[in-house]
């Protein structure tokens, strides 16, 4: 009886622990015997004795105990049978890496190895149905090229029809979109479908006019979304709906195309056709208004966001645009008496929404106006308490919460650190920024070891650094350090830091942080920095890319986040009205349902309190230059 139950508890543990993403403690614990082992096993793999490599690893898995290490174990003994040609044997090992726990780092691998193992014995069929199992955001941009190219040529030989071959062209698209850099590693593959030829078959099924539009949304349309592949599946799902005779749908979907592919190779017959609808079906410009510091010493920043604006409503070439957008702009010139008032001209001249202010001295006095009169607005402002005046006010920035969200998700969760200091300004900003680190510390079960504050005035913060209890024999007490302030402040502060003598500290930092002059002021000690950008000039995505060129290309200059929001708001509010909203209160409530919506500045998502949340990509300092943190 004991053996049965605990039999059921191992069953439980198996099945509780098997979905994607789950934190597991598994049954058996690494040891220095255990380690040992799998050394022994991968140094004879190394050596290309895989008779006793295979036998090193069968001695592993049937010895210790189910460990982190197994599930590696299993899918070494499948990759020794792949090598030998019996894939019936490997697959085996192949599904057993990967069917008790999750883990990312086997999981994908192992599950391709399996479709490719039933490639390899002409089960064509059940090679898709496995490689349709693996769970994309965990798999490499080379592993899913290798899987995408297995998939196409799986499906191929089962002559399926063009309509469910295209899925894995179209992800292939999208996977040397990512490998451009990396091309060479594939050539070494086998069975890899080329670029052109996923090229070609795509264009194929883009030129066969008996696909229907319900086949076209049975594929994995989503996963498409704000890369290369959507492109050509939206505009294709567009067309076929107009072919169809659902003028209404086909509107909905070529405003989506146009406002997120303006350089798409089908850009051109998208805004015909888009031009045509609407005269068809008699839709008319809509209104939208832009409240922006414009004149005065933030003339600056209200000009960036109306530039950010500009481009995503395509008012100068080459950015593009829907069309059927009138922008309406009023200048606050950071007064916040006059704001009401612009608010009641903006209301007469019928918008259906306005975006901005910028400045948290205007926002209170915009949002009060227009929430009585029932407009709704997506302020810029730093001001937390924006939304809350009511359910027509939306906030749209990168929030010091978000920020530390990111850090301490990173910190704890992948980095596994534990003890923290903050060193914060003593200003309303930098006090902010501490609590919240001190909450996101603790809620994850972090412990923070010390704070300290400091004047902004440069020559006291110079006496009090050197006041500051950081003797360099003391680091190992703290994992990493947080320091919310500018580049300039914190370049000076680990930079001098440094000087003294402490180095070898995790540095942890916010968007302020991204800027080239951070690395000149912290010089060597900057390095291995950590901190958040909702905006990041070297981003891959396809989207900011494309917003970058464009933008530089009409302005002569380079985006900053600033124009960043402002493109994102006003693509936010178009999608609401591609959604079907035409009135004020349709789009508010349009703007509420709107699930990560795929921006420049980021994924983001209007949250149950009207504020965007973001999920936001980390940078590092890496000999001398800031990258994106490797994942």
């Amino acid at each position: 009886m004991k053996k049965y139950f605990f039999g059921i508890l191992i069953f439980i543990f198996f099945v509780s622990c098997a979905k994607e993403g789950a934190k597991v403690k598994y049954p058996t614990e690494l040891s220095p015997e255990i380690n040992q082992a799998w050394k022994d096993a991968e140094a004879l793999t190394a050596a290309k004795h895989y008779n006793d490599a295979d036998k090193a690893y069968e001695i592993f898995i049937n010895t210790y105990g189910y460990n982190s290490l197994t599930d590696s174990a299993y899918f070494k003994r499948g990759e020794i049978s792949f090598l030998r040609g019996d894939y019936d044997k490997a697959l085996g090992f192949y599904k057993a890496a990967y069917s008790r726990v999750y883990s990312p780092s086997v999981a994908p691998k192992a599950r391709f190895k399996a479709g490719y193992s039933l490639y390899r014995m002409a089960r064509f069929e059940d090679a898709e149905k496995e490689l349709s199992g693996i769970h994309r955001k965990d798999a490499s941009a080379i592993l899913l090229t290798r899987i995408d190219s297995i998939g196409a040529l799986a499906s191929k030989h089962l002559n399926e029809p063009e309509y469910e071959t295209v899925r894995w062209h179209l992800f292939l698209l999208d996977d040397y979109a990512e490998v451009y850099s990396k091309t060479d590693e594939l050539t070494k593959a086998s069975d890899v479908v080329a670029e052109d030829e996923s090229i070609e078959g795509v264009r194929k099924w883009m030129n066969d006019k008996s696909i229907t539009s319900a086949q076209i949304k049975k594929l994995p349309l989503d996963q498409y979304r704000g890369k290369k592949s959507g492109g050509y599946a939206l505009f294709k799902l567009a067309e076929t709906l107009n072919m169809e005779g659902n003028l209404k749908e086909s509107t909905k979907e070529l405003k989506a195309y146009v406002m997120a592919y303006p350089k798409h190779e089908y850009y051109s017959k998208a805004t015909a056709l888009l031009n045509e609808d609407q005269k068809r079906t008699g839709e008319g410009v809509v209104k939208v208004g832009l409240l922006l510091p414009l004149t005065g010493k933030y003339a600056l920043y209200g000009e960036s966001v109306l530039h950010g604006v500009e481009c995503a409503v395509g008012v100068f070439e080459p950015c593009k645009g829907t069309g059927n957008i009138q922008l309406i702009t009023r200048d606050t010139g950071g007064s916040a008496e006059s704001v009401a008032q612009l608010i009641d001209e903006l209301e007469k001249l019928d918008v259906v929404a306005i975006i901005g202010p910028i400045l948290s001295v205007t926002a209170e006095n915009a949002a009060k106006e227009a929430e009585r009169l029932g407009i709704p607005l997506i302020s810029l402002s730093q001001r937390t308490d924006i939304p809350a005046i009511g359910d027509f006010i939306f906030r749209n920035t990168v929030t010091s919460e978000s920020q530390v969200n990111a850090l301490v998700d990173y910190a704890i969760g992948r980095r596994k650190f534990k003890r923290f200091v903050v060193l914060y300004p003593k200003n309303n900003k930098g006090k902010e920024y501490n609590q919240l680190f001190q909450d996101g510390v603790k809620a994850l079960g972090g412990k923070i070891i010390a704070t300290y504050s400091y004047s902004s005035n440069r020559v006291e913060l110079a006496s009090e650094l050197m006041n500051m209890n950081f003797d360099p024999k003391s680091i190992g007490a703290y994992d990493a350090v947080f320091i919310p302030d500018s580049f300039s402040v914190a370049g000076y502060i680990v930079s001098t830091l440094g000087i003294n003598g402490t180095q070898g500290i995790q540095w942890l930092g916010v968007s302020r942080w991204n800027d080239p002059k951070l690395v000149s002021i912290g010089g060597e000690y900057i390095e291995g920095a950590v901190f958040p950008e909702a905006f990041y000039e070297g981003s891959s995505n396809y989207l900011v890319r494309d917003f970058i060129s464009s933008f530089k290309t009409a302005y002569g200059i380079n985006p900053t986040l600033l124009e960043a929001l402002g493109y994102d708001s006003i693509k936010i509010i178009q999608e609401a009205i591609r959604q079907g909203a035409i009135k004020r209160d349709s789009i508010r409530d349009a703007l509420l349902k709107i699930n990560h919506f795929e921006g420049v500045a980021g994924e983001m998502t209007f949250n149950s309190s009207r504020d965007a949340v973001r999920e936001l990509p980390l940078l590092t300092v890496t000999n001398g230059e800031i990258v994106p943190v490797a994942k």
